[in-house]
């Protein structure tokens, strides 16, 4: 069970914050928060002994959430019990949990889903607390620190010295200011790259989110730019890399017809496997 310093919030995808930490509703326990479990991949011949590790990638990661509320009769309990399941409702998702630690950083595990619970119960009929457990699924099982990195170049370029602190992968979000007819990021820690073939006009903007579980590339105007991704490059999955892959990342920017207008702009954030 996780020590629960620090100030707990529940955010549904309507942006609305719900506090866990309020005297009347809180967080009594929790379970989850450290490092999520990891799935192995292993291939054998018949006469081998043991198997050849390729490598493994993190499971989704479940979250156990202790509920108690507090009411001075039993039909206030019942108002509070539907008000505590508004932020849990399938409806509602997918779920940002939010942790405001002691010394004021931010943890937050994002995409989560209600996976079941919130059954009120009291060991009194007329006892004024209710508790209840709840079970939630973060299909990204890492914590993200919402306050970003950024850098921003004009043209083509060598970007060094880039750095996520956190123990995890960290996916760049781009964005594009035109005119740019043609865009190439080269990743001279991972090698992966990443291409956009779309002639991006004057006063246009395209934006290219490379997190797998929100990967989108658009323009302002919301038209779609993935069929100008060509196949087989690291769209989905960008990344720099954390320590003790790498102390620092560089990256390879080559663009071409643009002029003193166009920006190239980079935000990322950094993601640990628990808290």
């Amino acid at each position: 069970m996780a020590k629960l310093e620090g100030w707990w919030e529940i955010e549904t995808s309507a942006g609305q914050v719900w506090s866990l930490t309020y005297p009347e509703l809180g967080i009594t326990r929790l379970t989850g928060s450290g490092m999520p479990s990891a799935s192995q991949a292993t291939q054998r011949t018949p006469t081998q002994h043991g198997s050849a590790w390729l490598g493994f990638a993190l499971d989704e990661r479940e979250i156990l959430i202790g509920l108690l509320w507090k009411g001075k009769w039993s039909t206030c309990l019942s108002g509070r019990r539907r008000q505590v399941y508004q932020p849990f409702s399938y409806l509602a998702g997918p779920l940002t949990i939010r942790r405001i630690l002691p010394n004021q950083e931010v943890r937050e595990l994002r995409y989560c889903r209600f996976g079941g619970g919130l059954e009120g119960d009291s060991d009194d009929q007329w006892d004024d607390t209710e508790t209840s457990a709840v079970r939630l699924v973060a299909y990204d099982p890492t914590w993200y620190d919402p306050s970003p990195h950024s850098c921003a170049v004009a043209e083509s370029a060598t970007i060094t010295d880039l750095v996520t602190l956190g123990d995890w992968y960290s996916y760049p979000t781009i964005t594009i200011g035109g005119p740019c007819s043609s865009f190439e990021l080269v990743s001279a820690t991972t090698g992966q790259r990443l291409r956009l073939t779309y002639g991006i006009a004057d006063g246009e903007i395209a934006t290219l989110v490379t997190n797998p579980h929100c990967l989108s590339a658009t323009l302002g105007d919301g038209t779609d730019l993935e069929p100008y991704i060509p196949p087989g490059d690291d769209f989905g999955g960008f990344c720099l890399w954390p320590k003790p892959l790498a102390v620092t990342n560089e990256w390879v920017l080559t663009v071409a017809g643009t002029d003193a207008g166009s920006t190239f702009a980079f935000s990322w954030e950094d993601r640990y496997q628990g808290i």
